[in-house]
C-alpha cells in the first residue's frame, strides 16, 4: 500500500520536499514507516526526527489524518492514510 507523508517546518527543509508516497507492506504500522523513512532518507531524516536508539524525537509531532497520535507507539496504518511528522518551530 501506499501512504502519502507530510513534513513540514526543519523536516521540510532538510529533506527539500514537503509530501512523499511511501509504499509499505498492506500490515504496515507507524514503526515500519519511520524505519522505511529512515532507509529512504537516511542521516537527513534521522538527525532531525530521530534519537540514537531510532525512536521519534520529543520535538517531533506525529498525526495520522490529522489526529495527534502517540509518536513512540505502534499504530496501524490503512492505505488511504496520510501521515504528518510536525517538527516544532521555536522562536519568539
Amino acid at each position: 500500500m501506499d501512504i502519502v507523508v507530510h513534513f513540514s517546518a526543519q523536516l521540510k527543509q532538510e529533506l527539500g520536499i514537503s509530501t512523499a508516497r511511501v509504499a509499505l507492506r498492506e500490515t504496515a504500522s507507524t514503526t515500519d514507516l519511520v524505519e522505511r523513512l529512515a532507509e529512504q532518507y537516511g542521516k537527513q531524516f534521522e538527525s532531525f526526527a530521530l534519537d540514537h536508539d531510532g525512536r521519534l524525537l520529543p520535538s517531533i509531532l506525529l498525526c495520522i489524518n490529522g489526529t495527534q497520535v502517540e509518536r513512540n507507539q505502534s499504530h496501524a496504518l490503512s492505505a488511504s492514510d496520510e501521515v504528518h511528522f510536525v517538527s516544532a518551530i521555536s522562536g519568539g
